[in-house]
């Protein structure tokens, strides 16, 4: 079932309307959705709404809501993704996957090392991640579209770590500890509410940066034998986390 994401002033107790310029394009021109046929509206606050097609015009689909439910992903553990800025056109790939897993929130980070820090630019770019984030939501049945924020600088980050209950750091020259080892390590797992992942850009993390972050006790991990590009670590990491917390 087609899923669609509405303002909450647009719902009311038995009907609401979609009035997104292309979500109405989408529904009239691309799906061919017809009264009477069935969408999955959310509201960004926790709640589903199996609807109805009553009408359809040039600027407005109506519908008629036949059950509220409340979203199941208030349950699941928040993935918060903290993605070392990376050159060119990666973060597009890198927010649509990563949302698709499951990913609740995505900082890009300027490290030491990244390359593409266009600040003149971050606006613009961040419209276009936002959309991004919204198409993958609906692609994988979110029940509300994850945030993509402005850039912050690494040392600002590094104070919002602190309120997670688990950091995922995973560092090219961690040779031992695998981030299998590290997950079954951790003591009372299933009372994990929010987790952290600190990606480094393509030239990986400075020695200053992974000084910074042990200093706060922060554990690197190893993904493996081979070394995986910025764009596929996030992915990677995501994927691990869904398995060992059953997500």
């Amino acid at each position: 079932m087609n899923r669609f994401f509405v303002s909450r002033e647009n719902i009311k107790e038995k009907e609401a309307v979609i009035d997104n310029k292309e979500d109405v394009k989408h529904i009239s021109k691309v799906l061919r959705l017809q009264e009477g046929e069935s969408v999955i509206l959310s509201d960004g606050e926790g709640y589903e709404y199996i609807c109805l097609i009553t009408d359809i015009d040039k600027s407005t689909v109506y519908v008629s809501i036949k059950e509220k439910l409340l979203s199941k992903e208030d349950d699941k553990v928040k993935i918060f993704l903290y993605q070392g800025m990376p050159k060119g056109s990666k973060l597009e790939y890198i927010v649509q996957k990563c949302i698709e897993l499951g990913a609740d929130e995505i900082t890009p980070v300027i490290m030491d090392r990244s390359i593409n820090h266009d600040r003149g630019k971050s606006e613009n770019k961040i419209k276009r991640y936002e959309k991004i984030a919204e198409s993958a939501a609906k692609q994988s049945h979110r029940s509300f579209i994850p945030k993509v924020r402005s850039p912050l600088n690494f040392d600002v980050i590094l104070d919002e770590l602190d309120r997670f209950d688990l950091v995922i750091f995973p560092y090219e020259n961690e040779d031992n500890l695998t981030i299998k080892s590290f997950m079954e390590n951790i003591e009372h797992i299933d009372s994990i509410k929010d987790v952290a992942i600190i990606i480094g850009p393509e030239g990986g993390f400075s020695q200053i940066e992974v000084e910074k972050l042990e200093g706060k006790g922060i554990v690197p991990v190893t993904l493996g034998k081979t070394i995986l590009r910025t764009e596929t670590a996030g992915v990677s990491v995501i994927s691990m986390i869904n398995y060992a917390l059953n997500l």
